[in-house]
């Protein structure tokens, strides 16, 4: 039986001698050995009665009328009330002179199971079409798609456990198309791994408190992310062209021009946080659904620390190997040896993703990483999407995402290389993009009225040269120690403090 050392509805200190093994739905099967019996995979269908066979049949048929007395049989009337049975409830007995010999025969052992009992002996067996367990909730018998998805989830278990490679998930669209269809249909507000990652922030449950039509990204389906549906987009490009290895999307894009945000508004801090725990979660799932031969590595911003805790409950299956570095995740699935990197530099990811292909050829790895409209990464990039010698292996999930004080990437065009698609932006100057970010534009700077920007700017000026940066979040004025390099660097006057992005 599956988890056999916890079954669901009995104790396997009952299964004495005298015991009776009661299967819902048994079947005759032939073994290799041709012998003939049943097998039985899940404990939901099956329950152990501390008595004997013909005990049971008498208690059973007792409680087929529930107004007659469980012993005698004798129905209630206004002149001849009966009474219950003071532990279980249920029985019902004439008066003490049934209820001391059916206590004898067969209800001593049968009546702590008296409500299942009772149930049991409603059911109409001639012209019932569904199937229940011992809970007696009735459920639709799995459709022949659902038979078929479990019967191909217990081979994939059986295999992954063995760490033989699924015949069927050989290639990267069916390993990642098997994962994706997995996921699907999880919620993110349900499921215990993205809840876990959101309820550990401190931004997201006040958000939740002050913005709740904001925060309704987080209840959406996981196949509604941003994420998932890029990597949907990647799989169907590479099943229509088998060469390809690199895909490019944009993350501040509405699906009204084709992109994946959805419709009602998101800020910046909330897409990252939703593209954060999708990161994480997805080795996690990939275990659970037993799909190897996937390892990842992921540029992300995150405070590594807190999403570490998700890989701590489960020490027997993820291995961290830098358990004290908080500059980076490094996991390693000790079941089928794939890996997860992250990590906030984009250069080190890419370098990363391709050691793990060269040590791991028969595997899939797929990088993600982040492009901003900024001049000074324009190099980094066209380095990284030029590299000649990358392993046939890797697949590289590009993410361009448009930071006010970095500029705006152009629409993308289909005729573009994945150069032009990733340093095609906004010819803008420096000035024009902080007057954008500060809500300010050319003709209006120089009237008198905005003298309060020049103020601003002094500040700023003032700030710079005493070592303070003003955090974007909280909005107060910190030592340029309290950011990260990452954060200085790629986000200027929209950097967000350790504190903050750590809450």
């Amino acid at each position: 039986l599956e988890d056999a050392n916890k079954p669901t509805f009995f104790d396997w200190t009952d299964l004495q001698r005298g015991a009776c093994l009661i299967i819902f739905y048994a079947k005759k099967r032939t073994f290799l050995d041709m012998n003939q019996g049943v097998r039985q995979e899940s404990p939901d269908s099956v329950m152990l009665f501390p008595a004997g066979f013909r005990d049971l049949v008498n208690e059973v048929q007792g409680y087929s009328n529930p107004n007659s007395c469980s012993y005698c049989g004798k129905p209630e009337t206004t002149d001849h009330k009966l009474c219950r049975c003071k532990l279980c409830r249920v029985t019902r007995y004439c008066g003490r002179e049934c209820q001391a010999p059916h206590w004898k025969k067969s209800h001593k052992k049968l009546c702590r199971h008296a409500t299942m009992l009772s149930s049991l002996a409603t059911l109409d067996f001639s012209t019932f079409n569904n199937f229940i367990d011992w809970n007696f909730v009735i459920e639709d018998p799995p459709t022949r798609e659902e038979k078929e998805q479990k019967s191909k989830k217990a081979a994939r278990d059986m295999l992954y456990e063995m760490g033989v490679q699924n015949p069927e998930l050989s290639s990267m669209p069916a390993r990642l198309e098997t994962l994706l269809s997995a996921i699907e249909n999880k919620s993110m507000e349900a499921d215990t791994v993205t809840k876990k990652y959101l309820e550990s922030s401190m931004f997201i449950r006040k958000l939740k408190q002050e913005d709740p039509e904001e925060a309704r990204c987080f209840s959406v389906p996981v196949g509604e992310t941003f994420l998932v549906q890029s990597l949907c987009a990647f799989l169907e490009a590479v099943k229509g062209s088998p060469d390809l290895r690199s895909h490019v999307v944009d993350l501040n894009l509405p699906r009204s021009m084709g992109g994946f945000v959805p419709g009602h508004q998101m800020s910046h801090f909330v897409l990252e946080e939703v593209l954060d725990c999708m990161f994480f979660a997805l080795p996690i799932w990939q275990h659970e659904e037993s799909i190897g031969d996937i390892s990842w590595a992921v540029e992300s911003h995150a405070v590594f620390e807190r999403s570490k805790s998700l890989y701590e409950d489960n020490r027997r299956v993820w291995d961290i190997p830098n358990d004290d570095g908080p500059d980076a995740l490094i996991v390693k699935n000790r079941v089928s040896g794939t890996c997860f990197f992250a990590y906030d530099n984009t250069e080190t990811v890419a370098r990363i993703g391709e050691h793990l292909a060269k040590a791991r050829p028969n595997e899939t790895v797929i990088r993600v990483l982040r492009a901003t409209a900024n001049e000074s990464w324009a190099d980094t990039i066209r380095r990284i999407a030029t590299k000649q010698d990358v392993p046939d292996n890797v697949y590289t999930l590009w993410i361009r995402e448009e930071v006010p004080l970095c500029g705006r990437f152009n629409p993308p065009r289909e005729q573009q290389s994945l150069v032009e698609k990733l340093l095609d932006r906004e010819r803008i100057s420096h000035t024009d993009l902080l007057l954008r970010a500060l809500g300010k534009t050319p003709a209006n700077i120089l009237h008198p009225r905005e003298a309060s920007f020049e103020e601003d700017e002094e500040d700023q000026q003032v700030d710079r040269s005493l070592g303070f940066m003003k955090c974007a979040s909280c909005s107060v004025r910190k030592s340029r120690a309290s950011f990260s390099k990452n954060q200085r660097r790629t986000k200027g006057a929209l950097a967000r403090c350790k504190e903050c992005i750590h809450g």
